[in-house]
């Protein structure tokens, strides 16, 4: 059974028309810095619990499952690398199938400053966004094994996925939960647009690439490194050309 949604208001990148800076705190206290020309959003937030009993991260880009966790304290390095990084191991063994799991970044975070401090821990992360991009991933994986360089190549061979694991450590979570966007909840193709596009003459294909290359080119201009820009919308226009569409 469905609840009904509740509104909130969260902050989204309106646009690159300003420099884009992002100044990540080090916990303890301090607050994460943004700089750039941000709105805020109302949206609608359903309870996943209830509303997304069933996902997947191949269609809604995220997926809530239930896993018991043999952790005392959180908050205790030896046990969170000894104990909780095996359970990740095998949770996303099973999720993914995967045949490697490679664990890096433990984050721990809390509203409460007093907790902040004392943990030196970091706030809640209060804008939306997402961490890695096609280009920063591939960097990530080779930061990642940046002492064994040879072994990123070998890894960038075959298809690789980033995964963050998140859960409560002290209860439910109330005044700042986790909100993730469904990516079933994009929009498809504009139906009218292509039936317009086609009516004037262009095949289904072709009308879409336009469609599709439009979408990609607004945001590809907006960014303010041409050298970039260009790579961008070179590698935008090969995938069109021979994507399944």
């Amino acid at each position: 059974m469905e609840t009904a949604p509740i509104k909130a208001n969260l902050k989204f990148l309106a646009n690159l028309d300003e420099p884009l800076v992002y100044i990540p705190s080090k916990g303890g206290g301090d607050k994460t810095d943004h700089v750039g020309n941000f709105t805020m959003q109302e949206v609608s937030i359903h309870d996943g619990r209830i509303d997304k009993q069933s996902s997947s991260l191949d269609v809604e880009g995220f997926r809530l499952v239930s896993q018991k966790t043999e952790v005392q304290d959180f908050y205790d390095d030896v046990q969170v690398e000894s104990t909780y990084h095996e359970e990740v191991k095998a949770l996303l063994m099973e999720m993914t199938g995967a045949a490697r799991i490679e664990i890096f970044d433990d984050t721990r975070r809390s509203s409460s400053l007093e907790q902040q401090q004392a943990k030196k821990i970091r706030e809640p992360a209060d804008i939306v966004h997402n961490d890695y991009t096609a280009r920063s991933g591939v960097k990530r994986l080779r930061d990642h094994f940046a002492d064994d360089p040879n072994e990123a190549d070998k890894l960038l061979q075959r298809r690789f996925a980033i995964v963050n694991v998140w859960r409560s450590i002290a209860g439910p979570v109330y005044n700042y939960p986790l909100v993730l966007c469904d990516a079933a909840t994009v929009g498809p193709v504009d139906q009218e647009a292509l039936f317009y596009l086609q009516s004037r003459g262009l095949a289904y294909r072709a009308a879409l690439q336009l469609l599709v290359s439009g979408f990609f080119s607004s945001v590809v201009e907006g960014i303010p490194m041409a050298g970039l820009e260009a790579e961008l919308a070179e590698t935008v226009s090969a995938k069109l050309a021979t994507a399944e569409l």
